[in-house]
């Protein structure tokens, strides 16, 4: 569900601290963004004006209705897309797959490589990451200024922890030379989004058995 203009439906009536008043900062404390009714068997994930509602289908139905009775909301159905994740869930055979096609669409523009070649290996055989790579000229370094190298790692990021486990490994060694990357460290990073151009319709699947705990599993390509 989405709330129309969300904005506009939270009139203040405290004061609004640009910093946290003191007394209040608590070291990791961040707010929570899935919550669960008990009464109902629901859970809700938010984030801003998008929900998604987690339950059987009486339970999403009343949860709709309640919400509905408060604010101008939208039913956008069943989900598809949420948070850029696309999500596949089959009842027949009790999966729920997860995956980012369009996410990786969208790197690819925005890092103008949609007519790069896919590769089916997220290495380069025989090449290792070190900081020997780093430029080691000014004139080296100019270049690499106007490289996007630190952009597309925290974009690698967000697949990694999101549904490709598979290239985690790779992108938190690449994170490793975000203060001065180099030529070589800039292919490796082309090179994963290369990779994820090939099994971009790949990711995480949860499946479940009557009377078992849910399993997942997850695309991994080794070789």
């Amino acid at each position: 569900m989405d709330i129309n203009t969300a904005f506009l439906n939270a009139p203040l009536d405290k004061p609004v601290f640009m910093r946290c008043p003191p007394g209040y900062e608590k070291p990791g404390h961040v707010e929570p963004c899935v919550y669960l009714h008990k009464d109902n068997n629901i859970l809700l994930v938010v984030f801003v004006d998008d929900i998604l509602i987690v339950s059987d289908q009486e339970g999403v139905t009343w949860f709709k209705q309640q919400l509905s009775s408060v604010f101008a909301t939208k039913d956008l159905g069943e989900v598809d897309i949420f948070l850029g994740l696309k999500i596949i869930c089959d009842r027949q055979e009790r999966t729920l797959r997860i995956t980012q096609p369009q996410y990786v669409d969208k790197m690819l523009k925005r890092f103008s490589m949609e007519n790069a070649n896919s590769v089916d290996f997220l290495s380069a055989s025989g090449i290792q990451l070190t900081s020997e790579m780093s430029p080691k000229t000014n004139e080296e370094k100019t270049k690499m200024k106007k490289v996007p190298y630190r952009q597309l790692v925290g974009a690698l990021m967000f697949c990694s922890v999101t549904c490709r486990p598979d290239i985690a490994y790779v992108v938190k060694e690449l994170a490793r030379y975000a203060h001065e990357p180099g030529f070589g460290h800039w292919q490796a990073t082309k090179r994963v989004l290369r990779y994820l151009s090939g099994t971009k319709d790949k990711g995480i699947e949860f499946k479940a058995e009557p009377g078992k705990e849910a399993t997942g599993d997850a695309f991994v390509n080794g070789g």
